[in-house]
């Protein structure tokens, strides 16, 4: 297969979850199921799911600002194997959610294996639609890159908020886009997060957010943020930046470009780092966009525990976390940020 035809077939390789909320006209407890199709393209799959779990394992886990004191195990999670290709690659599977009910979360995961022979690297991922009464967003490896035969970890975390409605449909599509890949850059996005916020009550402790969708260019360097409605004029945009060089290499804000395809009346950028695991930073696993702007508003960035830095030198696979946050009147907005590093 060569560069460019592998090119095109693997720009149409879309890794899909497609996932609906059903609200029954019973009590909570009786209400609530979640079924969900994970599927992989067609015919020429090169990807193939080979393992997948629920966290709930026991007692029902909860939302920050919910609590399972009682140790009560009524809610469940399942997944199960759904589709087969011709190849031997299982494609779908399904995810399903009995008994649920606000507060309860779970993270649902699924490891892929590169099954070709060319390696892949994710190019984005989008989720739609936005402004569900659901906390929910796709948390990709720390690494972009799949070499064949190797395997690759996604997590789905699903969180179910005080303001869904029984009877009602809340339907959503997580979709990847991979691309063939060959050089890492010295630095690069290897994660990102993008939530602007869409409402929700101080009082009851819910924060709600339009998910927007990112895009990543062939470069590695330069994404596309849209949000659809960007509704209270505010946000707050998450990128990991890993250092793929053998050496050590120095990172500053000033390396950071940042801007709208209209006006931003508010952007500021903090840098973090540098860390082995930004799971465990402190910084980018569940995070809370409204402690983020309090905590900004008041102490002048969003995580002062940490600190933010003007710059930092990064080791060997070390990585920066940046967070940008965005102010522009509601409406459609389409965010450009870029590395300007030349990498």
């Amino acid at each position: 297969m060569s560069r460019q035809i592998a090119k095109i077939f693997y720009s149409l390789l879309l890794f899909s979850l497609l996932l609906s909320v059903v609200f029954a006209s019973t009590p909570w407890f009786d209400s609530l199921k979640l079924k969900s199709t994970i599927s992989m393209g067609s015919g020429d799959d090169c990807m193939s799911f080979v393992r997948w779990s629920c966290s709930d394992l026991g007692p029902d886990p909860q939302e920050s600002g919910f609590n399972n004191s009682e140790g009560k195990d009524v809610a469940a999670c399942f997944m199960d194997l759904l589709e087969v290709d011709e190849r031997g690659n299982n494609i779908s599977l399904s995810l399903l959610l009995t008994n649920a009910y606000p507060g309860y979360s779970v993270e649902a995961e699924a490891v892929v294996k590169n099954t070709g022979t060319i390696p892949v690297r994710i190019l984005g991922y989008t989720i739609e639609p936005p402004d569900l009464p659901l906390e929910i967003y796709l948390e990709p490896p720390l690494s972009p890159y799949i070499d064949p035969g190797k395997e690759a970890v996604y997590t789905l975390h699903l969180s179910v908020l005080q303001i869904a409605n029984e009877n009602s449909v809340y339907p959503f599509n997580v979709t990847l886009q991979f691309e063939p890949w060959y050089t890492p850059l010295t630095l690069e996005f290897t994660s990102w997060k993008a939530h602007a916020y869409s409402g929700g009550c101080s009082k009851c402790g819910i924060c709600t957010k339009e998910e927007g969708t990112v895009q990543l260019d062939s470069s590695g360097v330069k994404a596309s943020i849209g949000f659809r409605e960007f509704s209270e004029g505010w946000g707050w945009i998450g990128f990991v930046i890993s250092n793929n060089a053998g050496y050590l290499v120095t990172l500053s804000k000033s390396d950071i470009v940042v801007y709208g395809d209209r006006e931003l009346n508010s952007l500021e950028v903090f840098l973090y780092g540098g860390f082995i695991s930004p799971g465990s930073s402190g910084v980018w696993r569940n995070v809370n966009i409204c402690d983020m702007k309090h905590n900004m508003d008041y102490y002048g960035e969003p995580f002062p525990t940490i600190g933010d830095h003007d710059s930092i030198t990064l080791g060997k696979n070390e990585k920066a976390i940046i967070w940008i946050y965005v102010g522009s009147e509601p409406g459609s907005l389409t965010v450009i940020v870029e590395l300007s590093y030349p990498g």
